[in-house]
């Protein structure tokens, strides 16, 4: 097992169709970067969750997990909830460095593309 992982953290839904897209997403990462470097969880209402996601891969031998919140913005689950969990992890795996990406919303490039997606609209 490779080292080095990246989860990706949605927000999860009551709806199984939701994850549909997110679960495409992870099929086409992985196929370009490695079926075991790139996870994906969930902050709620549908697993897995990211506690279990870290938990399996410190159990595996990951020494650094980055999480990349696929939030638009960041309110209370960015400033609070995510950060709080994570140090609970860190806690429970000392050996392990998890990282808290900025919500992929606050990325320039993404804003960028939802720039051209609604002109394009119009």
């Amino acid at each position: 097992m490779n080292d080095s992982h990246l989860v990706l953290l949605a927000h999860g839904s009551k709806n199984p169709t939701w994850r549909m897209p997110f679960d495409a997403l992870l099929e086409e990462l992985r196929q370009g970067v490695g079926e075991d470097r790139v996870h994906l969880a969930y902050l709620q209402m549908t697993g897995p969750s990211l506690t279990t996601v870290v938990q399996g891969l410190a159990s595996q031998g990951a020494k650094t997990i980055r999480i990349l919140p696929l939030l638009m913005a960041a309110g209370t689950h960015a400033y609070e909830d995510i950060p709080s969990e994570v140090e609970s992890l860190r806690e429970l795996n000392p050996g392990v460095s998890v990282e808290i990406l900025p919500p992929i919303g606050a990325n320039p490039r993404f804003r960028s593309l939802m720039r051209e997606i609604v002109k394009e609209s119009l």
